[in-house]
């Protein structure tokens, strides 16, 4: 089922837990309940995510470093989703990385990159120059709010 009110960002599409939104969007949901009560519109996921802001449940279960970084691995975000003792996750590409153990690292050319999730290894969470000597020379770290990293080794 889609919707084709042609609003101020053009057609929106309804969502629901058995009806996904395409690759590049999220399912929001404007109950807060992840799809338990009402249906959804898909959203756009954002490229980046630049404001500091408080850790926030996504409807997967997982804590994010904020509700924007739920919003870039394709979850919407509920504050009831997660277990109390739960980690905090960062987007990296469509999947998720787990802050203060894992690092993005961004691999590929242009419009084919390559994501994946790496551990520290021997590298402390705050130091991104040590990580990017293990993967890539000539790369760029770049420090996500709430304690996540990536390496970006792409062209």
């Amino acid at each position: 089922m889609s919707s084709d009110d042609g609003g101020p960002n053009g057609p929106t599409r309804v969502c629901s837990r058995t009806q996904s939104c395409y690759f590049d969007e999220y399912c929001d949901y404007a109950d807060g309940k992840c799809g338990n009560g009402a249906d959804g519109i898909c959203k756009p996921r954002p490229e980046t995510c630049t404001e500091a802001a408080a850790p926030q449940c996504g409807c997967d279960g997982k804590r994010y470093t904020m509700t924007c970084e739920a919003h870039r691995a394709g979850i919407d975000d509920s504050p009831d989703a997660c277990p109390p003792d739960s980690q905090p996750y960062f987007a990296c590409g469509t999947t998720k990385c787990l802050v203060g153990q894992e690092y993005c690292l961004v691999t590929g050319l242009l419009a084919a990159k390559d994501f994946a999730c790496r551990p520290f290894n021997g590298c402390s969470a705050a130091n991104c120059s040590c990580k990017l000597d293990q993967q890539c020379l000539g790369g760029r770290c770049i420090e996500v709010h709430g304690g996540g990293s990536w390496v970006d080794c792409s062209l």
